[in-house]
Order: structure tokens, then sequence, then C-alpha cells
């Protein structure tokens, strides 16, 4: 079985399709960004970037994505 990065999801949505959920690749690159302003103000932005995009890693789990698909 094949599983492609768009098919890899952050968050679900009650009551929406998946074409409606975050994918995890967008959400990991926004939080990244996100954290790296954050950090800026203490000279870590590209810490808080590197940090940002590995806080939800553990999401690409098949225990995980299937935790979100059957819920």
């Amino acid at each position: 079985m094949e599983i492609f990065i768009a098919d890899i999801f952050a968050h679900s949505l009650e009551f929406k399709p998946e074409a409606d959920w975050e994918p995890l690749f967008s959400h990991l690159e926004r939080v990244g960004e996100l954290a790296a302003l954050f950090a800026k103000a203490f000279g870590a932005d590209a810490l808080g970037n590197v940090a940002g995009r590995l806080h939800d890693i553990g999401k690409m789990s098949a225990a995980y994505q299937g935790y979100i698909k059957d819920n």
C-alpha cells in the first residue's frame, strides 16, 4: 500500500471530509515558521523553526493516522 504525504494529516475535523482536514506537512511548516518568529527575539530562530517542524512528527505513525481516521 502506497502512502502519499498528502494523505497524512495533523488534525481531523469532525463531520468534515478528509479533503478539509489539515495536512501534516502544511501544519509543521506553518508551526516552524511561527516558532522561528517567536524564537528570533532571543536569537534562536533557526532552532525555533526546527522545533516547530518536529513538534508533531509522531503524527506520521500509522497508529495516529488510523486513530484520527476512525474517529
